[in-house]
């Protein structure tokens, strides 16, 4: 509405100078109502031709400037059985956010004006804070939809048989002590500055770690 009132104005203003200029020159041919009156049908004219064709080429560059991104349409699986959820979307590039978005239930989320490129996605929850979920290289298109299906937070990791024996990623099986969540007793405390185990917090999902390499301070 403003960009058409400026325009409405400024053709205004162009036809007034015109007038002006006309009248300058031809002082005495508006003295006759017949070369007036044609004068004027012809300046008018000219104004409506010169508004279409301005308001044609701000459609087009418009149109042109809007069309320039693509789209990303994600299909969401929430598995865990929490309520409510809230899963955390983030959409980086060269370690720079650039999109964010908060989604609480499973379906298709679309989103826009995506410049053309290649991301990195991250999936979290805090309802899930051990299990992050990552997707590099999703490449974007200009005037396309990028479609991803995604499970989060999917299968848990750490749960563990009965006969388990954790091993720590650096490829030993000695200094693992078992985690214990909750609030601690003083037993549990006195275990703990022994190193016999390893206090997780009192936050507890259905997938938490369950051992902990004293060595290089891992969580299995």
């Amino acid at each position: 509405m403003w960009a058409g009132q400026q325009i409405f104005v400024a053709l205004r203003w162009r036809r007034t100078l015109v007038h002006f200029s006309f009248v300058e020159r031809f002082p005495n041919l508006c003295k006759y109502p017949s070369n007036c009156i044609s004068y004027k049908k012809r300046m008018n004219k000219s104004v409506l031709i010169s508004a279409l064709l301005f308001f044609m080429l701000f459609s087009c560059s418009s149109l042109i400037s809007f069309s320039q991104a693509g789209k990303l349409k994600l299909d969401i699986t929430i598995t865990d059985t929490v309520k409510p959820y809230f899963l955390d979307i983030l959409i980086n590039k060269d370690k720079a956010l650039l999109h964010k978005i908060t989604v609480i239930e499973s379906g298709s989320y679309m989103i826009k004006d995506i410049k053309e490129g290649s991301y990195n996605l991250e999936f979290f929850s805090f309802e899930s804070r051990s299990r992050r979920l990552y997707i590099d290289s999703v490449i974007v298109i200009n005037d396309s939809i990028t479609s991803l299906k995604v499970v989060y937070p999917g299968p848990c990791k750490f749960n563990y048989p009965k006969d388990f024996v954790p091993v720590c990623p650096y490829h030993h099986s000695d200094k693992i002590v078992k985690i214990i969540y909750g609030y601690p007793t003083a037993k549990t405390m006195g275990k703990a500055k022994k190193g016999l185990i390893h206090l997780g917090g009192c936050m507890v999902t259905d997938c938490d770690p369950q051992y902990y390499c004293t060595i290089h301070r891992k969580e299995i």
